[in-house]
């Protein structure tokens, strides 16, 4: 899906269209790896994550009630599906049983900065929840309730939202407020294993598909974080 479109109504593209969206986001990022830049990755992350997180935030004020866009869970939106061979098993059954954790207060996510991914739904909330929460509102800042689930997977930059989607909206509007993760997921096992090739995830031993995400980016994040472990890998070596 081409977000950057959708979000900005096309525009004039200039000459070399035919090099692949990823293909040039991954010679950006290689040329932070050569600089030892991880923060500069991470921060790359972000970038590409932002216009889903636009888009979710928005899509439901742009369409009739109950009519806006589906709420993304990570196993669905990730659509990492299939067997991997040396893993002895499924690869969404792997990762419930090795890769999931529960979340600390010492792995809180930042509102104002990290990607947290909440989608509005409900056409009370979208309202209500507007200039009513933050520090001088009426409601005043953002605190996290029990109602506030946020799954983490530090490794992609990405926050989950499965609860509280709305306050969560506003206080990321706002740039204010912090969430404890309830869970915390590690994929980073996995990367050996899985690529992205542009549109679909393949087996890396067999070539095999094991799924497609649902929006692109969430493959080039994956790309993203295998070239921060191999920066990782090549910095302990030297």
């Amino acid at each position: 899906m081409q977000i950057l479109s959708r979000l900005l109504g096309g525009g004039r593209r200039k000459p070399h269209s035919d090099i692949s969206p990823m293909g040039c986001l991954l010679s950006w990022a290689d040329q932070l790896v050569e600089q030892g830049n991880e923060t500069g990755l991470r921060d790359l992350m972000k970038i590409v994550l932002r216009p889903i997180q636009a888009l979710h935030l928005s899509d439901a004020y742009l369409k009739p009630a109950h009519a806006g866009i589906e709420e993304l869970w990570w196993l669905d939106s990730m659509g990492l599906i299939g067997h991997i061979p040396t893993l002895s098993e499924r690869i969404e059954t792997y990762i419930l049983k090795q890769c999931v954790r529960e979340g600390t207060e010492n792995e809180k996510i930042s509102l104002a900065s990290d990607m947290v991914l909440p989608t509005g739904w409900h056409p009370n909330s979208l309202i209500d929840t507007l200039g009513r929460i933050g520090k001088g509102l009426p409601c005043g800042e953002f605190k996290q309730s029990i109602n506030h689930k946020v799954t983490s997977m530090p490794a992609l930059c990405i926050g989950w939202v499965s609860g509280g989607n709305h306050s969560i909206a506003q206080a990321i509007i706002r740039g204010d407020g912090w969430l404890i993760p309830r869970e915390v997921i590690d994929v980073l096992p996995l990367i050996p294993y899985v690529r992205f090739d542009g549109r679909k995830w393949r087996c890396i031993e067999t070539g095999a598909c094991v799924g497609e995400p649902r929006y692109e980016a969430f493959g080039w994040v994956w790309e993203l974080a295998r070239r921060i472990e191999h920066l990782k890998q090549s910095s302990n070596s030297s």
